[in-house]
């Protein structure tokens, strides 16, 4: 799947690309090599995470014929001995309209986008669609089991059965077994790519574990899991409770059927608040041969009786058709990587590089010049954004939108720390704890009250600390390394968030005045939390280096501090960092993904609490490749200095800046963490216009301006 999100006048570039993409490929040998080095990385990024290595074992146990036993991308030994001529030969194989699904979605005219495909696509050849897998999966006739032993991770857990593909009669009711279970998240693989959380209030909710559940839409049958970490648990116990949870679906016809339908419905709805959204689902199901399953879903789901569920366990979830996997510590210290020898080790080809020479290619489209980015039309989806304080004094932002019949409520909290409830820490802003809700607008007003809210938020005496990892759990090494890089800049400060929030956001379908007259009938007694500024980030430490067993790969940061946007400067250091890296770009991207194959993706972020702010990148990269990726950074960095940036690296800098500006935030959700985070750093709501004027104040004398103090940043290790 590729997809791109921008501005519509920006449609003719992005069909472009894909035109490039499906019948122009240029692979020289020297960008093969540097790619093998980042898929690697990528590998070994995963095998961080012992629930991936275990979902990827479990899957290998729970299949033994169809190719969905295999993981995505494949394992190290395959990319280490992949050809040039392989992967140009998959290329030609599979890379071709047959094959291809495209959807356009968004503020577009359908005729004239239509006219636009035809003529970046209509010449290239067409062919067969490549042929499905013949391979059909046994039945499951008895239960299977997979115990890994890892030094990192011991008490994770994950249980497979087999379920129903997308375009099963089946599926309709399969699809309420994990709402029943945990509360579904819906069918949008997009946004559950690594599961829905189990919701206290369901079946499994009652156990006390925390728990996901993960039921993606397929073409041929495959699997729902249910996985996590078993806590206080025994292993023993835990499997028979959440084998009695799956009993009672399996004999019971329950009254909360109705119940569940109705959730299921709601989230159907959040599963396509954006564009994004929903071209990725119209081509995803295309994809799977189950277009008109989706497009028909909610009429198949209310044909659903109690019974039908009752059947549908009965049928899938039985103890004998379930495969389980567990991680336990090992029992003696493995060896080190690379010290064990595979069975094939001795007999592996050597692989020439091979020619760089490639098949002619067609004529590259001519391309007509890129303008200027647009602006959201008047009268479009967003209107433009209020602000007021309610009787007591709280701050609200509303923005209406009318993008999809949803709506979501943040509170924004001073302080930075987790307490008990849905308070997240430092998200979406800095030194600050946020609570958020999505609810439809048919259920806007039912359960919006500050009683439920604020108890979440105890006061000072009545809270607890951050809780511990979970027994069992690993500990996270991107979490260590954003301890460390906050460690550089003396940003230690975390504590409890204050009992009463700074802000209130509101997004969605509302007409304005009821949505004040709510508000202020929920809210209004509620005075504002104040907030102590904590410190200004400074550099104290040169370097930090943080030790965690059994990582597969260490990760490597940099942390600066950096102007707050309220000052000019601010707009100049974002400009700077996005020249210098974002995603798999920038000067440092390029250098170390597409050139030499160091790293697999770059992180990168601006970090506001409204009074100070600093800048942090970070990657995970192979210890062996530890020193040069190091060396990498200090280099590319100094030559910030001695290579400065040019006009045009900064006229794209502002463009990019400018076009997440216009099209980052669709959904409610989206929009409201940005006016959270324009309220705190920049004072207020900011338009694209104002954002516009902003930016094209930066110059080039602003930005090589900011270079000596981007410099004097400090670096982390995680080994």
């Amino acid at each position: 799947t590729y997809y791109e999100t921008v501005p519509s006048t920006e449609l003719p570039l992005v069909l472009d690309i894909e035109a490039d993409r499906m019948a122009r490929l240029l692979l020289p040998a020297d960008e093969v090599e540097a790619e093998r080095g980042a898929v690697l990385a990528e590998l070994h990024g995963y095998e961080n995470d012992p629930a991936t290595v275990l979902k990827d074992a479990v899957l290998a146990t729970s299949f033994l014929h169809h190719p969905y036993r295999n993981n995505t991308i494949g394992w190290p030994s395959d990319v280490e001995r992949l050809t040039r001529d392989d992967i140009e030969a998959f290329y030609r194989a599979h890379y071709r309209p047959a094959n291809a699904v495209l959807t356009v979605v968004g503020d577009v005219e359908a005729g004239a986008v239509l006219a636009a495909v035809r003529e970046r696509f209509g010449a290239l050849p067409g062919g067969e669609p490549s042929p499905p897998p013949r391979t059909v999966e046994p039945p499951q006739l008895g239960e299977r089991r997979v115990t890994l032993r890892l030094p990192r991770g011991a008490g994770r857990f994950e249980i497979a059965y087999r379920a129903p593909a997308a375009s099963s009669p089946d599926y309709p009711a399969f699809l309420l077994l994990p709402e029943l279970l945990g509360g579904s998240g819906g069918v949008n693989f997009l946004q559950a790519t690594f599961g829905t959380e189990v919701d206290g209030t369901y079946l499994l909710g009652k156990t006390g574990v925390d728990m996901v559940t993960w039921f993606p839409p397929s073409a041929r049958p495959y699997v729902l899991t249910i996985a996590g970490d078993r806590g206080e648990r025994s292993a023993e116990d835990l499997e028979r409770v959440i084998e009695s949870r799956l009993a009672m679906l399996r004999t019971q016809t329950f009254d909360l059927v109705e119940a569940a339908l109705d959730h299921l419905l709601d989230e159907l709805i959040f599963d396509i608040e954006t564009t994004e959204d929903a071209a990725h689902q119209l081509a995803f199901f295309e994809g799977l041969g189950a277009l008109d399953v989706l497009l028909d879903l909610p009429a198949r789901l209310a044909r659903v009786t109690p019974e039908d569920v009752r059947r549908a366990a009965a049928r899938y979830l039985q103890p004998w058709q379930r495969t389980v996997g567990w991680v336990e510590s090992p029992v003696a210290t493995p060896e080190a990587p690379g010290e064990a020898v595979s069975e094939a080790e001795d007999r592996r080809p050597t692989v020439e590089p091979a020619s760089p020479a490639s098949p002619a290619a067609p004529t590259p489209i001519e391309r007509e010049p890129v303008g200027a980015l647009g602006t959201p039309s008047a009268g479009g989806a967003l209107a433009e954004p209020v602000t007021f304080r309610l009787k007591a004094g709280l701050p609200v932002i509303f923005q209406r939108s009318t993008l999809s019949p949803t709506g979501y409520l943040l509170l924004l909290f001073p302080r930075t720390s987790c307490a008990p409830g849905q308070i997240v820490a430092d998200d979406p802003v800095w030194r600050h704890s946020s609570y958020g809700s999505k609810f439809l607008l048919r259920h806007a007003w039912r359960s919006l009250g500050v009683p439920h809210l604020l108890r979440a938020c105890a006061t000072p005496s009545e809270r607890t600390a951050q809780p511990p990892t979970a027994p069992g759990a690993a500990p996270d090494p991107g979490a260590a390394l954003a301890g460390a890089l906050g460690e550089l800049l003396g940003l230690d400060d975390r504590s409890a968030p204050a009992a009463r929030p700074r802000l209130l956001v509101l997004t969605g379908d509302f007409d304005p005045t009821e949505a004040r007259q709510r508000l202020e009938t929920a809210f209004g007694d509620v005075a504002p939390g104040t907030r102590d500024a904590g410190p200004a980030p400074r550099r104290t430490l040169a370097e930090k280096r943080v030790q965690l067993g059994g990582l597969a790969q260490a990760r490597l940061g940099y942390a600066v501090p950096a102007p707050s946007p309220r000052e000019p400067a601010g707009d100049a250091w974002r400009m700077l960092l996005y020249i210098l890296s974002h995603d798999y770009e920038g000067r440092l991207g390029v250098e170390a993904i597409t050139r030499r194959g160091l790293v697999y993706h770059i992180e990168s972020a601006y970090h506001c609490d409204g009074d100070s702010a600093w800048i942090s990148l970070s990657t995970g990269v192979d210890p062996a490749k530890l020193p040069e990726m190091r060396e990498l950074l200090q280099s590319t960095l100094a030559g910030l200095r001695s290579n400065p940036p040019t006009d045009a690296e900064i006229e794209e800098a502002r463009r990019h800046l400018l076009g997440r500006r216009l099209t980052g935030a669709q959904s409610n959700q989206e929009l409201a963490e940005r006016l959270a985070r324009d309220a705190v750093c920049f004072g207020g709501p900011l338009s694209a216009a104002a954002y516009r004027e902003r930016l094209e104040r930066i110059g080039r004398d602003e930005v090589l301006a900011a270079v000596p103090g981007f410099l004097d940043g400090g670096v982390a290790v995680v080994e």
